[in-house]
């Protein structure tokens, strides 16, 4: 018969609240851990991830099952502290460039703690990840701006360097190119036999073209390096007209070419000297090119702007090479080889537009001819101050002596063969010549010489950091202040430029242009020069 039941009882209830307990436990840690702003890693001893809390997850863009079980090394492109398998100590703070799962990578700031099990041996650590990405890339930013400054600064130091190499070059180069002019121009009215005068000519010629290939690769270089500031003002056009029709009428009319230049009222706002570097580099590139015909040279006005238009009948420019000539050193195969020149002109041309602001247009038909225009916007007339360079240059000029009979010239500079040269010249000119080759000098002679002189010729730079303006003004204020001078330079920077206009006095450029030199004497003496 049945007895009953017989058994053993256990009470589980202490088990189950401490699994809960624990539970609770665990998920308070987990909650703890994942609501912290920083991401975070547990590593086992051996450096195999135990752990990874939300925002580890997050950081890295993989789920915490992607992540436990591997390496910190698997997820680092960089890091900026010392190599180890596992996490570094809790001293030893450093950048970590993590990859996150898309291959983006995020820059975190690691901090790594011990965990120690209880009997003091090292269980594994803690690494906390702070992200750092914003900093690194505003750190970036510092370092680009900072390298960019270093460029800069280092671009600066350059271009002075460069200013003050091509100031001494053109300076040291046209010393000789000066005296040797001057030597040309009294030789000239030496009585020489017509074989000798042909000789003379053609020495003037390849002296005019090695100033000139002198003047282009200087103004190229000062373009380049950003030594060009433009000196925008308002001005007629119709006088750099009249320089043109000079400078070019006998070129075109040697080689049989009609040159028109159509006068104009216009005023127009821009930098004189460089928008007249345009015209005459259109112009000579015109007369170069062209073999039959003529060139022209207009002006119309359109919608607030002067087109300032060169036209030719030369062979015109394939379609293929319109954009190629405003390069430097190009030109047309089989066509420009054989005319002389750099190939610089267009590329000149092109710069001074671009840095005056002013279009550049080309319209060109094969075998009919070109046109170049600038567009420059007009202005208002203005009532103009006679610039003392401006002055009329002597058209005359025939080789016949200048006489300047009783004049006495002071003559300034450093150069002993300059001194000689051009005081060879103004004694044939009829002139009684001073010479000095300094400051003092000068001083000494105008305090001694029983009558005044007529005019004082001085070099701007002279020796010892002395500038013949500054000596200008000296000599002026001790010994009269309506003393006549004029100033030589073979400085041709619009920064010079300036600062003798600023002091009201006449300059000239070396080589000296003779007929100007000749016509700026006779102006600045108040006589007549007889040609």
């Amino acid at each position: 018969a049945f007895a009953g039941y017989r058994g053993v009882g256990k009470d589980v209830s202490a088990r189950e609240r401490i699994d809960a307990a624990l539970r609770g436990s665990e998920e308070r840690y987990r909650r703890m851990m994942d609501s912290a702003r920083d991401g975070i890693l547990m590593f086992d001893a051996s450096g195999i991830v135990t752990f990874a809390n939300l925002r580890i997850s997050t950081m890295l863009g993989l789920d915490e099952n992607e992540i436990c079980g591997r390496e910190l090394r698997s997820f680092v492109v960089h890091s900026e502290g010392r190599r180890s398998e596992v996490p570094s100590l809790p001293d030893d703070d450093s950048g970590v460039e993590l990859r996150r799962k898309d291959g983006s990578s995020i820059w975190t700031m690691q901090v790594t703690y011990p965990v120690n099990a209880k009997d003091g041996s090292r269980a594994g650590t803690l690494s906390i990840f702070t992200d750092i990405t914003e900093f690194k890339e505003r750190e970036e930013k510092i370092r680009q701006l900072a390298a960019l400054a270093a460029e800069k600064s280092e671009a600066e130091r350059a271009n002075r360097a460069k200013s003050r190499f091509l100031a001494a070059v053109s300076h040291d180069l046209r010393q000789p190119m000066h005296a040797l002019s001057l030597f040309i121009e009294d030789l000239r009215n030496a009585g020489l036999d017509e074989k000798d005068v042909r000789l003379l000519e053609k020495m003037d010629a390849a002296l005019d073209l090695t100033n000139n290939l002198l003047d282009t690769i200087l103004v190229m270089s000062g373009l380049e390096s950003g030594m060009v500031t433009p000196n925008v003002v308002v001005f007629p056009v119709q006088k750099m007209l009249n320089r043109v029709a000079q400078a070019f009428g006998a070129t075109a009319q040697k080689k049989g070419l009609r040159l028109s230049v159509i006068p104009s009222s216009a005023f127009v706002r821009s930098d004189p000297a460089l928008l007249e570097r345009v015209i005459m580099n259109l112009v000579s590139n015109a007369i170069r090119y062209t073999d039959r015909g003529g060139v022209a040279v207009a002006c119309r006005r359109r919608s607030g702007h002067l087109h300032i238009q060169v036209w030719d009948t030369g062979p015109g420019i394939p379609d293929e090479f319109r954009e190629a000539i405003f390069r430097e050193f190009f030109r047309i195969e089989g066509d420009g080889a054989h005319r002389g020149g750099l190939g610089l002109g267009l590329a000149i041309v092109q710069s001074c537009a671009v840095l005056l602001g002013h279009p550049l247009e080309l319209a060109s038909r094969t075998g009919r001819g070109s046109r170049f225009a600038i567009q420059v916007r007009t202005a208002e007339p203005v009532d103009e101050t006679r610039q003392p360079e401006e002055l009329e240059e002597d058209e005359n000029r025939n080789g016949q002596p200048v006489s300047f009979a009783g004049a006495r010239v002071l003559v300034i500079d450093d150069d002993e063969l300059l001194l000689e040269s051009t005081a060879g010249l103004l004694r044939r000119w009829g002139c009684e010549v001073l010479v000095a080759n300094s400051g003092a000098a000068a001083h000494a002679i105008l305090s001694a010489s029983p009558q005044p002189v007529s005019l004082i010729i001085s070099d701007l730079r002279l020796a010892d950091g002395e500038t013949g303006r500054m000596l200008v003004a000296a000599l002026r204020g001790k010994h009269g202040q309506t003393l006549p001078a004029l100033i030589v330079t073979g400085d041709r920077s619009l920064k010079t430029a300036r600062e003798i206009k600023e002091h009201q006095l006449p300059f000239l450029y070396k080589p000296l242009p003779v007929g100007r030199f000749k016509s700026l004497m006779a102006q600045l003496l108040n006589t007549k020069a007889a040609s």
